[in-house]
């Protein structure tokens, strides 16, 4: 189109974008809602783990209500303020505190190997010393593949396998997964 005076149309100059940058951050995910999201799996796992073990003394009924109970602690979680998550006090007392709730719940899911509850108690040196979460995983899981031959070949030949038996291991790899999040927010600064 030609303008209606004869003068000519001068191009809009077009802003330039900004330059990339090299390496862009990548997303992260705050702490409370990290250690929430820990704790749901955490939940899940010892909540599958009391509902499908056979070997339990208890009735349904009360491991429904523990249940109950489980999902409460992921609520009282969600409240804790942020600033708490990276001091020692709080850290260490979660890390106890759900290592102590694991070990209930394995004894009310009728689970009393004693190289379940080793195994349980050696995950967090392994989370607190591995150098990366490769190592980390890595020593995890060869921990949880080693009690699970020990187990097999100690007693589980004796009886048929049921889900409650196998739900153990993911247990252990969750819980150990667990603790290395939470050990990680505290290695990763704030105050003593």
């Amino acid at each position: 189109m030609v303008p209606p005076d004869g003068e000519s149309v001068q191009p809009v100059p077009v802003p330039e974008a900004p330059p990339a940058s090299p390496a862009s951050k990548p997303r992260t995910i705050g702490t409370a809602s990290t250690f929430s999201m820990q704790q749901v799996l955490l939940t899940i796992a010892l909540s599958y783990l009391l509902l499908f073990t056979r070997s339990s003394a208890f009735a349904v009924e009360i491991l429904e209500f523990v249940v109950a109970g489980l999902l409460s602690i992921v609520l009282v979680v969600m409240v804790i303020p942020h600033h708490l998550w990276r001091t020692r006090l709080v850290v260490w007392a979660v890390v106890l505190g759900d290592t102590a709730l694991c070990a209930n719940v394995f004894y009310l899911a009728g689970l009393e190997d004693p190289g379940l509850y080793i195994a349980l108690f050696l995950l967090i040196p392994i989370s607190l010393y591995a150098p990366s979460v490769n190592a980390q995983f890595a020593l995890s899981l060869g921990l949880c593949l080693g009690y699970g031959i020990v187990w097999y070949v100690l007693g589980g030949r004796t009886e048929p396998l049921s889900e409650g038996d196998l739900l153990r291991f993911p247990v252990l790899l969750v819980i150990a997964n667990f603790y290395w999040q939470i050990l990680g927010m505290r290695a990763g600064g704030g105050s003593a």
